[in-house]
Formats: C-alpha cells, sequence, structure tokens
C-alpha cells in the first residue's frame, strides 16, 4: 500500500472513531455488540436499546437513516448495521475493527473472557498469597480460595473481588498482617480495638459488621480449631469467645458474671483485695471478664453451685452465708465459662436451671464441658413437679429437645414432652445439700 493511503487510512480511522465517541449513543450500541459477540463467536442477531434520550435516537437514526424518535425500545438487527456501515464513508472497515478500535482491546468470545477473567483472578489471589500470607494463614488463604463449598469465607472474598480489587487486596493485606501477630502467639491478651489499631492503624477494622471481622472470626475458628456449636450460647457470646481464643478480648467490663464466696490471686502474687472484701461482708459480687483474666488464680469451696436464676441464687446465698456460688442469669457468658474453666481445678459444681428446653439445652452444655466435674442437681420428675407453671410449651420449642442426649436428663426430657409445662426455679424449694460427695 502507498504511504499516501496508509495517511489516508490513518486519517479515516481517527475520523470513525471521533464519530462514534462523540455520540453517546454509540457507547450503548458498542457495548450490546461487545456482549452479542462474545455470546455468538460472530455479529449476528439482534440488539435491544431502551431509554434513550431524545438526542441519542436522532444521533442512532442519522447513521442508520431510519426516524427512532417515537420509540421506546429499539431493536436494531446486526444486517441492518453491517448495511448502514457499508453505505457509510467508513465502509473500508469492519465492525470489529471499529469496537476493537473504540475500546482499545480484541473482541473477545464468552470462553475466551472467561479465561481471561479466571487468569486474572488466578493472578490477583497469587500476588496476595506471595506479598502479603504467612506461614500461619498459608493453609486457611488456600482452603478459602479454593474450596467454594465448606471453606467460611470463600463467598465474602468472591463479593469483594468483584465489588472493588483494590479495597480487597488492602482489607486483606492488614488481615494478613494481623492473624500473624495475634496476642495468643505471645502469650497477651488485648483488647480487640487496641490490637486492631495496632495492626491496622484502625480501631474498627475488625468490628463485626466488617468484612475483615467477618474474616477474623474465620480464621480463628478454622486456625485453632474452634467448636462453635455451644448450644444455649448467643451469638454475641460465640463471637466473644472466639476472639479469646485468639487472647483478644471484645467486651471485658459489660461481660461478667454473678459470684459469691470467691477468694482470688492476682498475677504480682497477692490477694485481691476486692474480691476478698466482698468475701468478709458476704455480699455477692460482679466479676467482669477483664478481673477474671487479670487474676492468677481464683478458688472457693470445694462444693460450687451455679443456678441459672438470680432469685434463687439470692435464696442460696441468705440462707447459707458460708457456700460459694454463681448466678449465669440465663446465658453461657464468655466470663462464666472462663471463671468455671479455673473453678475447675479444686472444685465440684452443683448445676441447677430451669425445666424448659432452653435450660435443658445449657444444662447439656455444661455437663459435656465440666463432665464428671459438674452433677445436674434436681434434674429429676419430682423436682420438676414442685417447678411445674402454667406456661405452656410451643411445638417450635419442644423440638429443641431432640438434641438433648445426656444421659442424666433424659427423665426430665420425657417430662417435658409429656406435659409440654415450663418447670421454674422459682417455684422450687432450695436448700443446700452437703451429703452430695464429689464422686457423684
Amino acid at each position: 500500500m502507498k504511504l499516501q493511503n496508509l495517511d489516508k487510512l490513518k486519517v479515516d480511522r481517527e475520523e470513525c472513531q471521533s464519530y462514534f465517541k462523540s455520540r453517546d449513543v454509540y457507547k450503548k450500541v458498542f457495548h450490546k455488540m461487545r456482549e452479542k459477540y462474545a455470546s455468538l463467536g460472530h455479529f449476528g442477531g439482534k440488539i435491544v436499546l431502551t431509554k434513550l434520550t431524545a438526542e441519542e435516537k436522532i444521533q442512532l437514526g442519522g447513521f442508520l437513516q431510519k426516524d427512532y424518535i417515537n420509540n421506546k425500545t429499539i431493536t436494531i438487527s446486526m444486517t441492518l448495521l453491517q448495511k448502514a456501515l457499508e453505505e457509510s464513508k467508513f465502509s473500508v472497515f469492519t465492525w470489529e475493527e471499529i469496537l476493537e478500535q473504540y475500546f482499545g482491546q480484541p473482541l473477545l468470545v464468552k470462553k475466551e473472557v472467561e479465561q481471561s477473567k479466571a487468569e486474572q483472578k488466578q493472578g490477583f489471589f497469587q500476588v496476595i498469597k506471595d506479598k502479603y500470607i504467612g506461614e500461619r494463614g498459608k493453609q486457611w488463604f488456600e482452603k478459602v480460595i479454593d474450596d467454594k463449598n465448606t471453606a467460611l469465607g470463600y463467598q465474602l472474598i468472591q463479593q469483594q473481588y468483584k465489588k472493588d480489587q483494590e479495597e480487597l487486596e488492602t482489607i486483606l493485606k492488614n488481615f494478613c498482617y494481623a492473624i500473624e501477630h495475634l496476642p495468643r502467639f505471645q502469650h497477651k491478651v488485648k483488647r480487640l480495638p487496641v490490637f486492631a489499631s495496632q495492626m491496622t492503624g484502625n480501631p474498627h477494622f475488625f468490628d463485626e459488621s466488617t468484612m475483615a471481622g467477618k474474616l477474623f472470626l474465620y480464621f480463628i475458628q478454622d486456625y485453632f480449631d474452634v467448636d462453635t456449636e455451644e448450644i444455649g450460647e448467643s451469638r454475641p457470646e460465640k463471637r466473644n469467645r472466639l476472639l479469646y481464643e485468639a487472647g483478644i478480648l471484645n467486651d471485658d467490663l459489660s461481660n461478667y458474671v454473678l459470684t459469691y464466696g470467691l477468694h482470688g490471686i492476682m498475677q504480682n502474687g497477692k490477694l485481691h483485695e476486692g474480691i476478698e472484701g466482698y468475701y468478709r461482708l458476704k455480699e455477692p459480687l460482679q466479676l467482669t471478664l477483664l478481673t477474671i483474666q487479670n487474676l492468677d488464680k481464683i478458688w472457693g469451696n470445694e462444693i460450687i453451685y451455679v443456678v441459672e436464676n438470680p432469685a434463687v441464687f439470692s435464696m442460696l446465698i441468705e440462707s447459707n452465708k458460708e457456700i460459694s456460688a454463681i448466678c449465669t442469669n440465663g446465658q453461657l457468658r464468655l466470663s462464666t465459662m472462663l471463671l468455671m474453666d479455673q473453678l475447675q481445678e479444686d472444685s465440684f459444681f452443683y448445676y441447677a436451671g430451669d425445666f424448659d428446653p432452653e435450660g435443658l439445652l445449657i444444662a447439656q452444655t455444661l455437663k459435656q464441658r465440666y463432665k464428671e466435674k459438674l452433677y445436674l442437681w434436681k434434674y429429676q420428675k419430682e423436682y420438676y413437679n414442685e417447678a411445674k407453671s402454667e406456661v405452656i410449651l410451643s411445638e417450635q420449642r419442644l423440638k429443641k429437645l431432640q438434641n438433648i442426649c445426656v444421659d442424666e436428663l433424659q427423665e426430665i426430657k420425657e417430662v417435658l414432652l409429656k406435659e409440654k409445662r415450663a418447670g421454674y426455679q422459682e417455684n422450687m424449694v432450695w436448700e443446700v445439700e452437703r451429703e452430695k460427695s464429689k464422686e457423684e
């Protein structure tokens, strides 16, 4: 081709691109054409345009030699587009050439597009792995990227990848650094906002509502192999327990347990005067998670009474000033579990709760956790008859009893299924049973 013809072709191409890029309607037309090409592997079929402005309809009609001004929906065949191109001054070009120039990249069929996207995604996560993932996070990250069926966090990461790859990289960069430096690895405990701020500069980085906060719990559960099926545990308590596995305190002041008759030794080896003061005064004490975590040792009597209801707790300690007791207040808070974990070294628990499905599930959780160190107290039919109320148990609540498998709870389980009425601790007579032995 002669030089002057090459120059003319260059001018024609620039004029062609200028024509289509200066008319907004062709952005919509060309995207539709590209989608059709990707689907079919060639230009064919029809494209449909809706919600065009009057100006866009005029622009389109000018090239196609049609009047679309009154059309709400415009359907254009590829045959019409090809005919219009051949009759225009841009006939030297094909639609494929025009669209590739317009978008600045080759047209791809659907299979090629999917393959290209897959390669881009693989490359993205390989960069994350090479740049940010440490030894502790490597196995989890590989699992969460590859296993869409079972890996916790897979969907979360994939959704964010589609939404904003740059933001995802920033999140994963900070996340990966943090999981390599969990307080537990240094045998320390830190509050969540402090840890988040030290690791990322943002004290709210691991908040429950954030992507990083959700991934954080998934990682902890997987890495430390934490059982999250503790029945009777609320969602906030489950989160608190998972975080504590990593050496992180989330709610260390409002997370408390009501106690009576206990002693504590601080980490400096001295008696905790606050706890001791309540012991001497024979008064109940709310122990926060922060206080429990800071104690080197805590202990009580050989037998420690654990009850679900505050009213029953009050009755017990008022009539028996020398006992040691704990009140769960109907919830298995992290503070309660950590306290009992420490107390089980030297003590034996008597646990009593309400006779309803939820109460039995809590009792079962405690029995399974503390095994021979916990005695299920007053879980016989005679005590149910004493505690029975007028509260009717719905079928939905009764279905929860299907999960009760501990032998000591079967008698009460069958009674509840038969009677369909809840039994509450407040209706019972409470006396300390000193004749029970630790072996029971």
